[in-house]
């Protein structure tokens, strides 16, 4: 009975961990698609990547600090490229 449990308990952390990886992802990548619809509210356009990289040089501790530093787009930028590097 205990190399049922141990066959059943290993297959079900592989399929939890998996479902995790993927939901993960998912919500990395709804980030990712929301930088373009963020640069065109907030009006940003190209000046995305110039915030981005006063995002990265900044010592901020909050979300709220990035989007000061760098405004809505850049942030998501920010969000989603972190999540997609905890993904990948």
């Amino acid at each position: 009975m205990t190399k049922i449990k141990k066959l059943f308990h290993k297959h079900t952390t592989r399929s939890n961990t998996s479902v995790l990886h993927h939901y993960m992802l998912s919500w990395s990548l709804a980030f990712l698609l929301c930088v373009p619809i963020a640069c065109i509210y907030s009006q940003e356009g190209l000046e995305i990547f110039r915030n981005f990289y006063y995002i990265i040089i900044s010592p901020s501790n909050l979300i709220t600090d990035y989007f000061n530093v760098g405004g809505m787009g850049s942030t998501f930028l920010n969000v989603a490229l972190c999540g997609l590097s905890c993904n990948i």
